[in-house]
């Protein structure tokens, strides 16, 4: 999923996909991927609107990350 995809999927998702992505925010670590490959440990950003937020103002950002279950997973509603 590109970076245009995922900000669209945070634009209007349902109250179920909003719910999850904010508990996910909430409770796990967060981390900025950046177009040049690098990341950044995120502590600033907690909920949806935050997230489309940062992306909008930063376009270095290709997409925020949360770790769950071990594993690094890319931030977006379905």
């Amino acid at each position: 999923m590109n970076r245009n995809q995922i900000m669209a999927s945070l634009e209007n998702p349902s109250e179920a996909e909003c719910s999850r992505i904010n508990d996910r925010l909430q409770k796990c670590n967060i981390r900025e991927v950046r177009a040049d490959g690098s990341t950044v440990q995120n502590t600033s950003v907690r909920t949806r609107l935050q997230l489309l937020r940062a992306m909008r103002e930063d376009e270095t950002v290709l997409r925020f990350e949360y770790r769950y279950n071990g594993e690094w997973v890319p931030a977006y509603c379905a």
